[in-house]
């Protein structure tokens, strides 16, 4: 200010300090600041402002889903771009999803998931049997063999009966 009132030449201007943080936010802050809402759902998790009580389906989840499918993708040798573009959503959600919380809350994107990466997130209820594709081929065999087994007629020695003429 002494350099305006001499008339010196001055190199930049002095910004009042409300100016100065306007400028250090930048210009999408102050328009995320003015409508109330964040940028997106992956900022407000960013700035811990998700609502993680509210998602009821992280409970049907087993406990590291998001680890099985980091690793289900990584075994594809796909980035989070490239399945977000498999399953039709968008990367913000897939990282949001891989670092173990859910966007929404519904199933949407898990059986996307789930079927797209052939693995299995939800957890099983105590009454379900889980069962593999094996156990379940080795069953049918069993079956098919008790099955071809009945149809066969055991002949023991004196359970012939001979007709001498």
């Amino acid at each position: 200010r002494q350099a305006v009132k001499e008339e010196l030449f001055i190199l930049r201007k002095v910004k009042e300090e409300k100016e100065a943080e306007k400028e250090k936010d930048g210009f999408l802050n102050d328009v995320s600041n003015i409508s109330g809402k964040p940028r997106s759902l992956l900022e407000s998790w960013k700035k811990k402002e998700f609502n993680y009580e509210n998602n009821n389906v992280i409970n049907d989840l087993i406990s590291n889903f998001h680890w099985e499918i980091v690793q289900a993708r990584r075994n594809r040798n796909m980035t989070r771009k490239q399945l977000a573009e498999e399953i039709k959503f968008s990367e913000d959600d897939l990282k949001m999803i891989e670092f173990g919380q859910l966007p929404k809350d519904d199933f949407i994107l898990i059986n996307k998931l789930e079927n797209f990466l052939k693995i299995n997130l939800k957890k099983v209820k105590s009454n379900e049997q889980v069962t593999s594709l094996s156990d379940l081929q080795k069953k049918k065999e069993k079956e098919e063999a008790l099955k071809d087994s009945s149809k066969k007629d055991d002949f023991f020695g004196n359970e012939i009966e001979i007709d001498f003429k």
